[in-house]
């Protein structure tokens, strides 16, 4: 994928036409248009999914692009499945001894050719040999992908055609409905046999949103008289083909980019056949770039990328392999308010030339970090020392030495705290952190400092978790990572509000009793760096913490730029393998299940020989508050006896 060009990423819903189910009816699901159905209070994205436990049930998709991720479920009723991509094949488990967060990675797979895909997920059931518990269910919940709209340096803007636009050309007898839930208020419908619509566009990309229902059927699509494409409209809601079973938001009933510069006509035919069925039209969604590059397609045979058994993103298709589609995923933007996600690839908001502060010489530190496997030693050990379960220390640190944070036992979070050691009101800057470098940081990542200072504390030099994730990506299956910017510390007074319980022992007051040698108090601790954890955002973009994944011997190391103090808490969750708070914490009651997670931490400082740093040409980094010359707007007020 050219990451300069101008990227967005799309989701696609179980309940969308553009997949294919070969068979309805041995797949289940929710009813949308049921009086219980709540989308908001549902786990599943619109609150559908598609389950068999049918032993080769699935799931067609064609699409067109470098990445593709499918997004199901794992729990001990589920069992094995296969992803066939192209000719390639996978067999991977959904099996989990307990039920697993959603949304939970299935397959994901990355740097394919730019060119036509063809992917089908099919359920195995229960297979021993892979570990499954005797469970013969998969659950399918959605797919994401990624289409390059434009070119570099390009811009893109959507525009919204309705049903009833002018423009449209319509052949046979269509009705019209109205209601709240399409796009602009209303549709057009058909069940004449081969009643079409026809709709000349300029464009990159264009979407087709249609309803979804047991009494819609065949359509099919035309573009720019090229090969006809055949979708199904049909619902099939629970495996009955009752006719109430409707999708209540409009559905993707067709997409398709990469598009040249020029006038391009779409046409959609109704396949009503004996049964009459049904075709609705909501609206059509165009992508405009400024300018135009189609993108050369390469044969899906000369494919190559990663996978993952465990993965999520897509895209689907009719039964025509030609379908032009694509696949990665951002977080949603929502487009013309259904629930279907057209996703930009956004650049960083904070950015600055090339040499400036935020563009690290990495060669340097590279150098760091290798000190530590010179023989013999270039970096000397000036002191060390074991943090105990639940407990806090505090340490200077001198400018131009090294700390690392060790996994002496094994998997265990650490909730670092930095100050300036000559002024504790310069300390580290949580917030602003997050904003210059990233949510979660690793190696040639800067800790910042608060205003008016504004300087790098430190600059992240070694991280054995750096490669954590799906294929060294960063990122796990469900969207964790590790070292934390995105939460903080845990503290007595958030665990009173939710237990009712005292308890001294979290990060807040182990780093309180921590820096009282230094004269600090509980006023300066702040928001912290999480050693070690993992975390991330749901899909109702609420902070989830998963199950430290350090083991023993890794470590988290970094430079001081400057002077520092730190101070680090064993967090009193542990390896946060348990609940702290909500059901399974057993608030309420004097038992601790998270003591058996809890490890030590190893610190050790390192020192570099002073002419080693100066032949390298590093300098302490110098607060960037002085530069700003300005009294934020504020008049200086000559002194008067009589003001």
């Amino acid at each position: 994928m050219d990451s300069s060009a101008v990227n967005f990423n799309v989701t696609v819903d179980d309940f969308d036409s553009v997949l294919s189910y070969p068979d309805q009816s041995v797949w289940t699901t929710p009813d949308p248009s049921s009086s219980d159905y709540l989308p908001e209070n549902s786990p599943w994205l619109l609150g559908t999914f598609h389950k068999s436990d049918t032993v080769n049930a699935s799931i067609n998709f064609n699409f067109t692009g470098p990445a593709l991720y499918i997004y199901g479920f794992s729990g001990p009723e589920y069992g094995s499945y296969e992803v066939l991509l192209d000719s390639s094949s996978v067999t991977a488990s959904a099996y989990s001894s307990s039920n697993g967060s959603t949304p939970h990675l299935l397959y994901g797979t990355s740097n394919l050719t730019y060119g036509e895909h063809e992917i089908t997920l099919r359920n195995l059931g229960a297979i021993s040999s892979n570990g499954d518990g005797g469970g013969n269910s998969l659950l399918f919940d959605f797919l994401r992908f990624t289409v390059q709209l434009a070119p570099a340096g390009a811009s893109v803007s959507n525009t919204t055609i309705q049903e009833n636009d002018s423009s449209l050309s319509y052949t046979g007898t269509w009705g019209s409905n109205t209601s709240g839930n399409f796009s602009g208020g209303g549709s057009s419908y058909t069940n004449d046999d081969n009643a079409s619509v026809s709709f000349p566009f300029n464009g990159s990309a264009i979407y087709v949103f249609g309803d979804k229902k047991n009494d819609h059927g065949l359509y099919s699509v035309v573009l720019d008289n090229g090969t006809e494409q055949i979708f199904d409209g049909v619902s099939g809601c629970g495996g009955a083909f009752g006719q109430t079973c409707e999708q209540q938001q409009p559905t993707l009933a067709y997409f398709t980019s990469n598009l040249a510069e020029g006038e391009h006509s779409l046409s959609i035919t109704n396949l009503a056949g004996v049964n009459q069925s049904y075709f609705d039209l909501d609206s059509i969604v165009l992508t405009i770039p400024s300018s135009y590059a189609p993108r050369t397609l390469t044969n899906s045979s000369d494919s190559s990328g990663s996978s993952s058994g465990n993965s999520t993103s897509g895209s689907g298709s009719g039964s025509s392999p030609n379908t032009t589609n694509a696949a990665l995923m951002t977080q949603p933007i929502s487009l013309v308010s259904t629930h279907w996600f057209i996703l930009l690839i956004l650049e960083a908001a904070y950015q600055c030339l090339p040499g400036g502060p935020l563009d690290v010489d990495k060669a340097f530190y590279d150098e760091v970090a290798a000190t530590a496997f010179t023989e013999p030693p270039l970096r000397t050990l000036v002191e060390s020392f074991i943090l105990p379960i639940r407990s806090g220390k505090a340490w200077p640190v001198r400018k131009g030495d090294i700390c690392r944070i060790v996994a002496v036992e094994g998997a265990q979070v650490g909730d670092l705290n930095i100050w300036s050691l000559h002024n504790p009101r310069e300390r580290f800057w949580a917030s602003r952190t997050r904003q210059l470098q990233r949510a979660h940081v690793s190696v040639y990542d800067r800790l910042w400092s608060t205003l008016p200072y504004l300087r790098p504390l430190v600059t992240i030099t070694g991280d054995t978790l750096k490669d954590y994730g799906v294929d060294g990506s960063g990122t796990d299956s469900e969207g964790g990572r590790v070292h934390d910017l995105l939460g903080t510390r845990c503290d007595p007074y958030v665990n009173r509000m939710l237990t009712g319980q005292d308890s001294d022992y979290h990060c807040h007051s182990n780093l309180t009793r921590a820096i009282l040698p230094y004269g600090l108090t509980e006023f300066d601790v702040h928001d912290v760096l999480n050693v070690f954890q993992c975390t991330g955002l749901n899909d109702k973009d609420q902070y989830f913490m998963k199950t430290c994944p350090a083991k023993k011997g890794d470590y988290f190391e970094f430079m001081a730029e400057t002077d520092i103090l730190c101070a680090l808490s064993t967090c009193p969750g542990g390896d946060l393998s348990k609940a702290m708070w909500g059901e399974g914490a057993t608030e309420g009651t004097n038992l601790d299940p998270t003591l058996e997670c809890c490890r030590p931490l190893g610190v050790q400082i390192y020192r570099l020989p002073g002419e080693w740093l100066t032949e390298h040409g590093w300098k302490e980094a110098m607060p960037n508050g002085p530069v700003y010359k300005g009294r934020h707007a504020l008049k200086e007020i000559p002194f008067s006896p009589n003001n």
